[in-house]
């Protein structure tokens, strides 16, 4: 799983209500900043890959929200001006992910969450 974190992110665009009642493993729930310049990490959490400023850099993003979530969303649109390496959109969302794959999903911002 290291080797995973190390290529690829997992991110959360839903309000971090939603992100702490249930998301997907290893995801941080991030929103913009009001000038557009900083993406900020909502979700308190302490996986073994820390946020940072530019965690984003040089990996491929998996981004999910709502259902039908477009590349126009302005976190998506900041990944993809910010050294990114790609964007990769979770079209169905986090209730249609978890429907297909519910033990990747949890309420644990821990870094070996069971639930």
């Amino acid at each position: 799983p290291e080797v995973f974190f190390k290529q690829y992110l997992l991110l959360d665009l839903r309000d971090h209500k939603a992100f702490h009642k249930r998301h997907i493993q290893q995801a941080f729930c991030v929103r913009l900043s009001a000038n557009s310049k900083v993406l900020a990490d909502y979700s308190k959490a302490e996986y073994n890959t820390r946020w940072a400023v530019d965690l984003w850099c040089g990996r491929t993003c998996f981004v999910y929200g709502d259902p039908g979530l477009s590349r126009s969303h302005p976190v998506i649109e900041f990944l993809a001006r910010g050294g990114v390496k790609a964007v990769r959109i979770v079209k169905e969302g986090m209730q249609g992910f978890e429907k297909v794959y519910p033990a990747c999903c949890t309420s644990s911002v821990k870094a070996k969450s069971a639930n």
